[in-house]
């Protein structure tokens, strides 16, 4: 049976093609990222620890059934036991084994496939084929279809050719390439500027971290992911092995090699973290929606020193009118706001941090449904209040704050979105404080509200930049009054802006299909969520700008919300 089955000529061909089928974005991408989020040289230390504790003896038990039955997953599960409802048992377990690596491929597929199509897009550039090189590397359903067909062809070329002449000789070529790429690679990364910093935190464990519930977990998870477990994956690769081959020591060698180019590829990925800090790029990874945004180790140390130096450089950093509140303890803040409004739900959670009594007038019906942002205000104690469209469409007109403040007469008033002079000049002083470290930029894209933000960011800019707002709204004349008004005169004579009206996808928080398909498209492409009220019409346009090919070389997208605006979008879910 084993000779009929194939086996592989060589133990090093062995070991080369199970690592190499281990090897992948667990090994690559996963062990260096969840170092960084884990506190570097601790999660190296746990994962190498548990690599070998547990994650060895289940390779090794993968291997030695798949070595004993040489049969496929289902069959050897199936062999296994003596009685025959196990037997059944063991045979569907092997067949979910099946469909679970067939999904792991339709991914592996997609992702190789944008790899080509990355890799080729060069040299096509190079020798003057721009129109072809740029289809490659533009996101698209028909790119996608094409490049992941290429890539399966060419695994159903090395599969068709067996064990030995297919799996077997092209593991010998790739295998030592991709681990001198990464020698290579890791040794250039290095010799930079930052890099140091980098290597002595993933090198250096705080042992005072490793028993975190959170750093075992993962770090359990990727031992097990990088040595592709749980799948069958090595009992196939096992069922190929010689019966003269020493198990124990064979499986040792594969998990070796395994581990050793997870921990090659942190070499690589942390150095080159902090080499991008060192020269003002911000290393940022979104999670999908519904997890915290995790930021890089030194972005997230950088952006709490200067939270802390706008603290010590500005104690009095805070609006009026929260001052005023605190000051007269029972005084409310009253302001107003859409049903998705950023401002009303972060006023409320201040409120509840500070003590402060909040009052929140909505544009809508409050026989409606509330959205999720408005169930988080009343939560954390706002009152609602709701006007009807005609009536919120007055805001603007003299009198209306006053006619809002009639039950409130000992409260504090707070425009819309937080626009006024105290907030406009907030935002421009956290700006101007934080941008001192970013990137250079030519061309600066937000979303924009009621304006008050994109008022301070101007305000903010000391050198030449066009500033491109992108409107959730659409009276965007209201807006552009507020901004030119807040910064004339006070603006940098080579700042220039203007307001996007956002008629593509309808007005405050729709979110029409065609915008649900950008956001899908964005997502599956850069595995960024987002929400559909601001960022991602900001997102959509400035990508659209780029790829109008305009005279900007450097745009620069500027978030203004998190990802609570995106609960309660059916399409979405």
């Amino acid at each position: 049976m084993a000779a009929q089955r194939g086996e592989f000529r060589s133990r090093l061909g062995f070991i080369l093609a199970a690592a190499g089928s281990a090897v992948g974005l667990g090994n690559i991408w996963g062990f260096p990222t969840q170092a960084a989020s884990n506190g570097g040289g601790a999660f190296l230390f746990t994962y190498l620890v548990l690599a070998f504790a547990l994650a060895y003896p289940a390779l090794m038990a993968e291997l030695l059934i798949g070595r004993h039955t040489h049969r496929n997953m289902s069959q050897a599960l199936g062999a296994l036991p003596h009685h025959s409802g196990l037997k059944r048992f063991g045979m569907l377990t092997g067949i979910g084994g099946l469909i679970t690596a067939s999904l792991i491929l339709s991914f592996y597929g997609i992702v190789a496939g944008w790899m080509l199509g990355f890799a080729s897009s060069y040299p096509l550039a190079a020798i003057g084929f721009t129109q072809s090189a740029d289809w490659l590397i533009t996101f698209s359903t028909p790119r996608n279809l094409t490049l992941t067909g290429v890539f399966m062809a060419l695994t159903m070329s090395v599969v068709m050719g067996g064990v030995e002449d297919g799996i077997e000789r092209w593991s010998r070529r790739l295998m030592p390439i991709l681990i001198a790429t990464l020698v290579v690679l890791s040794l250039y990364v290095l010799t930079l500027d930052g890099a140091m910093k980098g290597l002595s935190i993933y090198l250096r464990p705080d042992f005072s971290k490793i028993f975190s519930g959170d750093l075992l977990i993962d770090a359990l998870g990727s031992a097990f992911f990088s040595l592709s477990l749980g799948v069958g994956t090595m009992l196939i690769y096992g069922s190929y092995l010689s019966d003269n081959e020493h198990v124990p020591s064979v499986g040792a060698q594969v998990a070796l090699l395994d581990v050793g180019i997870a921990v090659l590829a942190g070499f690589l990925i942390l150095p080159a973290m902090y080499v991008a800090d060192a020269r003002g790029v911000a290393t940022l990874t979104l999670n999908r929606p519904g997890a915290r945004n995790a930021l890089s180790i030194a972005l997230m140390a950088e952006m709490q020193r200067q939270v802390e130096a706008i603290k010590s450089e500005h104690e009095g950093f805070v609006h009026t009118a929260i001052e005023r509140a605190v000051t007269r303890g029972s005084s409310p803040l009253v302001s107003l706001g859409g049903a998705w409004s950023n401002h009303l739900h972060a006023l409320a959670q201040m409120g509840q941090a500070a003590g402060i009594a909040t009052v929140g007038y909505v544009r809508g019906d409050a026989n409606c449904p509330k959205t999720k942002m408005l169930e988080d205000a009343e939560a954390w104690g706002m009152t609602l209040r709701f006007l009807s469209r005609g009536e919120y469409r007055k805001r603007h007109d003299a009198g209306f704050a006053q006619g809002l403040m009639r039950n409130y007469l000992s409260g504090i008033f707070v425009p819309e979105g937080g626009s006024d002079v105290e907030g406009i000049a907030g935002v421009a002083q956290l700006v101007a404080d934080l941008m001192a470290h970013g990137p250079a930029f030519e061309r600066l894209v937000l979303p924009v509200g009621t304006g008050g933000t994109m008022a301070g960011v101007l305000l903010a800019l000391k050198r030449a930049c066009h500033v491109v707002g992108v409107s959730a709204l659409k009276p965007v004349k209201a807006q552009l009054n507020l901004i030119d008004s807040a910064t004339s005169g006070r603006r940098h004579p080579g700042v220039s802006f203007e307001v996007l009206p956002e008629t593509r996808f309808g007005g405050y928080a729709a979110c029409p299909e065609a915008l649900v398909q950008r956001i899908h498209e964005l997502e599956a492409a850069f595995d960024l969520a987002l929400e559909p009220i601001y960022t991602a019409k900001a997102l959509v346009a400035a990508l659209d700008l780029v790829q109008a090919q305009s005279a900007f070389s450097e745009t620069l997208v500027l978030h203004t919300g998190g990802l609570q605006g995106r609960r309660g979008f059916a399409a979405l879910a």
